[in-house]
């Protein structure tokens, strides 16, 4: 497994920071988390998560919101709506 370390602004869904460390370095990964999460005490529409997976890739799978924009969003469950549809 590896850490992430992703910052996100709520209002217009950008993604401000994602930082990869490996699995041995949690100890770092919770630091910066925390650290990001001080730097943005003012500002409540900051999200800064702390999320561990296998890949950067399989984070985008499970935690899309924070690597896609809501139109693609939508665009990817139209087509896996379609795809369940047509294999009936």
């Amino acid at each position: 497994m590896k850490y992430f370390v992703v910052e996100y602004e709520r209002p217009t869904g950008t993604l401000r920071m994602c930082q990869e460390f490996p699995a041995t370095d949690y100890a770092a990964a919770a630091k910066l988390r925390f650290e990001r999460d001080l730097a943005n005490i003012e500002h409540p529409e900051v999200e800064i998560v702390l999320l561990s997976s296998t890949s950067l890739e399989t984070l985008k799978y499970t935690h899309g919101r924070y690597f896609y924009t809501v139109s693609q969003l939508c665009g990817q469950m139209l087509e896996y709506i379609r795809s369940k549809r047509a294999a009936g």
